[in-house]
């Protein structure tokens, strides 16, 4: 009639993909009339959810709500199975909608789906394809932490903390807006692919932000840029093994729309050289605990078993996949220990400690100061013991293709004669890149604790110094009495040239011959450890020793000749 209008009211907007999200469920509960899933409107417009169906991994879908219900922005709803039971559950909670048929969520990994529009003429709006490695349990919900967040990404994903194990009609007990750009969290150098590079980034990728042009090594881009499946990876191929040991990118976006804008950095972790000739290659066993202390009634921490690996090179070396062995048996086999973690790597001049987390490494030895060294990779093992047998053994370290980095089949007969067997004490390494199988080279270790995992051995040698054409003795006076304390003695030469073999003699001060050692050279200096016992491993009185030391060409001649003198001293009694 005259003076009137009619207007025709709109039950909701049409939304576009994730205006509205799944942003909470609960799809295990020990009562499976509790599972509930929870949608929210992150747009700024109002929808009707009696457009959109809930749907499962099997995409059978159940239309939400027969009648008209809007969900405002920013606004939850929650989808019940049973909404009795949520009630008495929940009771506090806000007005639910009940969806029959449910599509069940099953608890060993589903989806939760919602679709707007009729069943032919239908759009995806959002979907969850959750495990249980994702969050959530009998106890408590699957939340998301950012609604703007990705749907199929675990790392937007956790157990609710919230006391009643949910916050169905609330924000989420998880809620973390993510306004962080991705960053780079780990660089390696692909095993067998000396030109491919990977690096894994703080959270997934937006895959159209990846340019090869923002990467680079040593100043030089890829040849391409190819994210893997899970977002965080991406594998870089170059022409050419590019020099550098710092892997650069800028310009990267996760999901949410975070643009690492500025240049960030992060340390490549190589490939460890096995040995060409003879162990160690670039990764060495430098220590090993195979007879700790475990009486839980001497007033001591309890030991774990543990073999200390370290990286002498200056380069930071990759771990993942590493593994040890003992010795084969009759059939070749040998028992296999996964020690390496994924993106684990020890840096230059530092260590990793792989040990049986059963008994706590940081109790035993706390002089390492583990939380605060950024020199220590930690390898726990979640078994009681690594194996080792207190009679001896072999520890061989390999990378994950078997290829062999050091071996060394350690004997309780190298311990200090002050130590019964093991009892609680490490043998350690003297000279790093020294013979891995010769006893000259091992010794007890010294400290209180019974072992330095993670730090200097107590027999390390002292500062190098580059003469030229000589011969350093040091130290001396030195006392082979097992204490720690020099109880060894390094013959450090310099040659003025290459040569293949050496000679060491020494003489107690009646000229008589005590020992005699022939070694391989690698070069035109290096050092040969002496404890300060005679040829046949007898210990030698004190005194004057005269150390004869030849460099010897291929024909046995002697080419270099040097004559130092030694004292070995012992402690009153």
């Amino acid at each position: 009639s005259e003076g009137r209008a009619t207007f025709a009211v709109a039950p909701g907007a049409v939304p576009d993909p994730r205006d509205v999200v799944v942003n909470e469920l609960w799809y295990a509960p020990a009562d499976p009339a509790l599972e509930f899933v929870e949608v929210f409107n992150r747009s700024d417009e109002p929808f009707d959810l009696s457009a959109f169906r809930l749907a499962d991994a099997r995409r059978e879908e159940t239309v939400i709500a027969n009648s008209p219900v809007l969900l405002g922005p920013g606004e939850h709803a929650v989808l019940v199975r049973d909404s009795a039971a949520f009630a008495a559950r929940f009771p506090e909670g806000e007005d639910v909608i009940e969806v029959s048929p449910w599509p069940a969520l099953n608890n060993g990994g589903d989806a939760a789906v919602l679709f707007f529009g009729s069943r032919e003429n239908r759009a995806e709006i959002d979907a969850v394809p959750y495990e249980p490695s994702w969050g959530g349990s009998d106890t408590t919900s699957l939340a998301r932490r950012d609604p703007a967040g990705p749907s199929a990404r675990a790392t937007n994903f956790a157990s609710s903390t919230a006391s009643a194990g949910a916050t169905p009609g609330r924000q989420n007990a998880v809620f973390e807006r993510d306004l962080d750009a991705p960053r780079p969290v780990f660089a390696r150098r692909v095993l067998r692919a000396e030109s491919t590079f990977a690096v894994t980034f703080s959270e997934p990728l937006d895959v159209a932000t990846v340019d090869p042009a923002d990467f680079a090594v040593g100043g030089r881009a890829p040849v391409s840029a190819q994210v893997e499946r899970d977002g965080r990876r991406v594998r870089l191929p170059f022409d050419s093994v590019p020099n550098g040991q710092t892997l650069t990118v800028r310009g990267v976006a996760d999901l949410t729309g975070n643009t690492l804008s500025e240049e960030d950095g992060v340390p490549v972790a190589f490939v460890a050289e096995p040995y060409a000739e003879r162990p160690p290659g670039e990764l060495v066993v430098n220590e090993i605990l195979y007879d700790p202390l475990d009486d839980d009634f001497d007033d001591r921490p309890n030991q774990p078993e543990y073999v200390e690996i370290l990286n002498p090179t200056e380069r930071r070396l990759a771990l993942a996949g590493y593994f040890l062995t003992d010795r084969p048996d009759e059939d070749g086999e040998a028992d296999t220990l996964a020690v390496g973690r994924p993106r684990a790597s020890i840096p230059p001049g530092g260590y990793a400690v792989a040990y049986a987390a059963d008994a706590p490494l940081e109790e035993a030895f706390p002089e390492t100061g583990f939380a605060d060294s950024t020199a220590v990779t930690l390898l726990p093992v979640d078994r009681s013991s690594l194996g080792l047998t207190n009679s001896g053994g072999l520890v061989a370290l390999h990378r994950p293709d078997g290829a062999l980095l050091d071996s060394v089949f350690y004997r309780p007969e190298w311990q200090s004669e002050a130590v019964e067997g093991g009892d609680g004490r490490a043998l350690e390494r003297i000279v790093p890149l020294g013979p891995s199988n010769r006893a000259s080279n091992w010794q007890t270790a010294s400290a209180e604790s019974g072992g330095t995992p993670g730090r200097s051995n107590g027999a390390a040698p002292p500062p190098e110094s580059t003469p030229s054409a000589s011969l350093e003795i040091a130290p001396s006076p030195f006392s082979p009495d097992g204490d720690g304390i020099d109880d060894v003695v390094f013959i450090r030469y310099a040659l003025e040239a290459s040569v293949s073999l050496a000679r060491v003699r020494i003489y107690d001060s009646r000229g008589r011959e005590v020992y005699e050692r022939e070694a391989e050279l690698a070069g035109r200096e290096g050092q040969i450890v002496w404890k300060g016992r005679s040829e046949s491993g007898d210990r030698l009185n004190v005194g004057v020793y005269v150390v004869l030391f030849e460099a010897l060409d291929a024909d046995g001649g002697s080419v270099e000749t040097f004559k130092e003198a030694v004292v070995l001293a012992r402690p009153l009694d």
